[in-house]
């Protein structure tokens, strides 16, 4: 029988016993979520880090509270995207890999934490300044595929 209860639906909040935390919550909490994730493989982890990404996107956060979040998860990111199955250069994919929705992610959270910063601060101090070059940083590092097999047009490096 179909139910719309939203609770009979497995999530990825089911595969670790908890869903992520709450972004408005103590730091720690969510520093604990993130250690907790390191016992998963990247198949389990990358779903959760997915999923709190999405929710960091659609809320309405301080630009400090982004900055520290983005900044608690950027490593696991890299990390789970590192630890994926990548590709094979034959095959055909249909659709996103898992690294590429998780980078694409990560890109729009830098992104709007970006424009947050400079909507925020205009004339930027020595501190402003530094979270900026961060998200800068950060930016290009998530802002496209490393692979050449993924790189829309072959031969460019990327």
């Amino acid at each position: 029988m179909y139910s719309s209860d939203s609770s009979s639906i497995p999530g990825v909040g089911g595969l670790f016993g908890r869903a992520p935390p709450r972004l408005d919550a103590d730091p720690q909490v969510l520093e604990d979520w993130v250690d907790g994730l390191k016992a998963c493989g990247g198949l389990q982890a990358g779903p959760a880090l997915l999923q709190l990404l999405e929710i960091l996107r659609r809320s309405d956060l301080s630009i400090g509270r982004r900055l520290s979040i983005l900044s608690i998860v950027k490593t696991p990111v890299l990390k789970v995207c590192a630890g994926l199955p990548k590709p094979r250069g034959g095959r055909t994919h249909i659709g996103i890999t898992l690294e590429q929705r998780l980078g694409r992610l990560m890109f729009v959270n830098l992104d709007c934490a970006l424009h947050q910063l400079d909507r925020r601060y205009p004339f930027p101090g020595e501190r402003e300044s530094r979270q900026r070059l961060w998200l800068i940083r950060n930016l290009f590092r998530f802002a496209g595929p490393s692979d050449p097999l993924c790189h829309p047009i072959s031969g460019y490096p990327t």
